[in-house]
């Protein structure tokens, strides 16, 4: 009869660290959530997109090195290529608020963002091409126009205008195509020096 009950003591005391090893063994770790692709939508030149407060269309885009006028004050030179785009906006939501700097930009295919040029927009408005973002987009309806120079690397490759919601930058993202950048004209080659031809044998 002791052999019986120590043996369920035994027994007992077996299980007890049994339990107590899975209770304090290694816990699942619980399952990361993939985040949600942001909603977004691509359109071309002369498309309008909506997104947020206001309706946009990019009328026209170009590219060049310098604004305004060479060796004057009032002109600005890039650090790699201005992509200079002429846009319309419009506000459309019943709420009157202005544009912000942040809410367009330039994006290429490595994902860095670009955002609008100080120096080059400063010489698009000495060439009377406003700023966009100082535009009053205040009234619901009335479309205003406006320009923006941003200074991008010359080998970005995928370049596209990128607009987002400031209020709710997570909620919708608008795309504007662009073509691509235009390669650097090649350095010009030295001049090859002609070889003096020998004097003639008398």
């Amino acid at each position: 009869m002791r052999g019986l009950l120590k043996a369920l003591a035994v027994l007992a005391v077996v299980s007890l660290l049994l339990f107590a090893g899975l209770a304090c063994g290694p816990k699942p770790q619980p399952k990361k959530k993939k985040s949600k692709p942001i909603p977004s939508k691509t359109v071309g030149l002369k498309q309008p997109i909506t997104v947020g407060a206001f309706k946009y269309e990019l009328l026209s885009s170009q590219e060049t090195t310098i604004i305004g006028p060479p060796n004057q004050i009032t002109s600005a030179r890039s650090k790699g290529v201005f992509i200079v785009l002429h846009f319309q906006a419009e506000l459309v939501g019943n709420t009157p608020r202005t544009l912000d700097r942040r809410e367009i930009g330039i994006v290429d295919e490595k994902g860095k963002i670009y955002q609008s040029s100080q120096d080059a927009q400063g010489a698009l408005t000495a060439q009377r091409k406003q700023n966009l973002f100082k535009q009053d987009t205040t009234y619901r309806g009335i479309a205003v126009n406006g320009w923006l120079a941003f200074d991008v690397d010359r080998k970005a490759t995928g370049p596209r205008v990128r607009v987002i919601n400031l209020m709710d930058p997570k909620s919708f993202m608008g795309y504007i195509t662009l073509p691509p950048l235009s390669k650097p004209p090649a350095p010009a080659k030295p001049a090859v020096s002609a070889t003096p031809s020998a004097p003639a044998k008398p």
